[in-house]
């Protein structure tokens, strides 16, 4: 008996079709750093499987409706039956969550440097020195040679660091003029 199959656009990006996976979660439900834990895993077990994307001259492939559909450029998981590929111009968020990791590090690391008793002070506060460190990333930072960084979310995300940096300046200076 041949099982269920879907048509479905999955554009030109590169598409997982995972047989044989169960999802253990439903995806609309858990946190961000949840979903981009989950998606390290998968990546692993795609690696690990040695699952190649799909490719499709038009955007469509036919899939049985049981199969686990990744992509990795927007994180979307979902089943055959029930992806949407809503989420495909989205942003990268295994790029997102790097960049969150890196900044809290480098976020660390400048306000110790900060602290110590040093004899002078740093031009830029450790908040600016960290985006700073960010705005040169090309590559994942974890490991060497690691894969590249999507561009257009990482300039997203840097420049979200950096309204709200000046937000929380704009705020901590107005509170000062009111003293």
């Amino acid at each position: 008996m041949e099982k269920d199959k879907r048509e479905m656009y999955v554009g030109n990006s590169d598409v997982y079709l995972i047989k044989g996976l169960e999802l253990d979660v439903e995806f609309d439900y858990i946190s961000q750093t949840e979903h981009a834990t989950t998606i390290l895993e998968l990546e692993d077990y795609i690696q690990e499987q040695g699952i190649h994307p799909v490719k499709s001259e038009d955007g469509y492939i036919e899939t049985e409706e049981d199969t686990i559909v990744y992509v990795p450029k927007t994180g979307e998981i979902d089943y055959a039956a029930g992806f949407e590929g809503q989420n495909l111009l989205e942003k990268d968020y295994r790029t997102e969550q790097l960049l969150d990791d890196f900044y809290d590090d480098c976020l660390s690391f400048w306000k110790r440097e900060n602290d110590k008793k040093f004899n002078f002070a740093l031009a830029k506060s450790p908040e600016e020195l960290a985006l700073q460190d960010i705005s040169s990333l090309e590559h994942n930072p974890t490991i060497p040679n690691g894969d590249l960084l999507d561009k257009e979310t990482k300039q997203k995300w840097l420049q979200e660091k950096r309204n709200e940096l000046l937000n929380k300046n704009t705020k901590q200076h107005k509170h000062d003029m009111d003293m």
